[in-house]
């Protein structure tokens, strides 16, 4: 049994149908009923039993009572906690606005520790399972014109490190994803260089492998785990002025 939070497009989406086989049970949620529907009959034309909800992941009463219903009709052995929004600075502007950073810590940061806070406490009582944290490398490498985004997912790595620690003696994985840029809706209105560019899919196969071999940590693609840490091996200063090649700026209307 697996759940899947923010599958209704993007990276979520080809997480779902890549998991997505005969027998097996999916649980999916989203913001979005339309899309989230779509993704739904991918999942059962491979074969796949569906259940959706419809709810905000930062909202804890909806999450709670989502974890405390799914869990119950079948033990969840594997939870993706996937829901995220990507937002940043404005052209013109010289840092992001309060009413983008707030949502963005509200969905990407409090949403995933309420989901995967709740799910690790029903594993850990059974002693079995597995929580995967897709954070991002800007959590790594946080970028000036994406502050928030960056500061949500270093928070999502740092609570998954943490997380991983008191899950220890229960026998439930703790998996750590920090993908590069995945080409999705989100960056289509992102103005700059998108170096490392996957598809979702692809993201999803290369993801998917390391979830299969419960790794504890992974960069996605590779390569750009390795960019970003030779970039955290320089000093700010050079580091700022090399990087003024990749700046960018975020659609309003993206």
């Amino acid at each position: 049994m697996i759940a899947v939070t923010g599958a209704s497009k993007g990276l979520g989406a080809a997480l779902a149908v890549s998991f997505a086989r005969a027998g097996r049970r999916l649980y999916l949620c989203a913001r979005s009923a339309s899309d989230l529907a779509e993704v739904a009959e991918r999942c059962r034309a491979s074969g796949s039993e569906v259940d959706l909800a419809v709810f905000d992941v930062g909202d804890a009463g909806s999450v709670a009572s989502w974890v405390d219903r799914i869990d119950t009709a079948a033990p969840i052995d594997l939870m993706i906690v996937n829901a995220g929004i990507f937002d940043g600075r404005r052209q013109g502007a010289l840092v992001e606005e309060p009413a983008i950073a707030v949502p963005i810590i509200q969905t990407n940061l409090t949403g995933a520790i309420l989901c995967a806070g709740a799910m690790a406490q029903k594993m850990a009582a059974r002693q079995e399972g597995q929580i995967v944290l897709i954070s991002s490398l800007a959590g790594s490498l946080p970028g000036a014109d994406a502050m928030a985004y960056s500061a949500s997912k270093a928070g999502v790595t740092a609570y998954g490190v943490a997380l991983r620690e008191a899950m220890a003696e229960n026998d439930v994985t703790v998996t750590i994803i920090e993908p590069g840029h995945i080409q999705t809706a989100q960056t289509d209105g992102h103005r700059g260089a998108l170096p490392f560019l996957l598809s979702p899919e692809h993201a999803a196969n290369k993801i998917r492998r390391k979830i299969d071999t419960r790794a504890s940590w992974a960069a996605v693609p590779r390569r750009a785990g390795v960019a970003v840490f030779l970039a955290n091996l320089l000093p700010w200063k050079l580091r700022a002025f090399l990087g003024r090649s990749a700046r960018f700026s975020v659609d309003e209307t993206r």
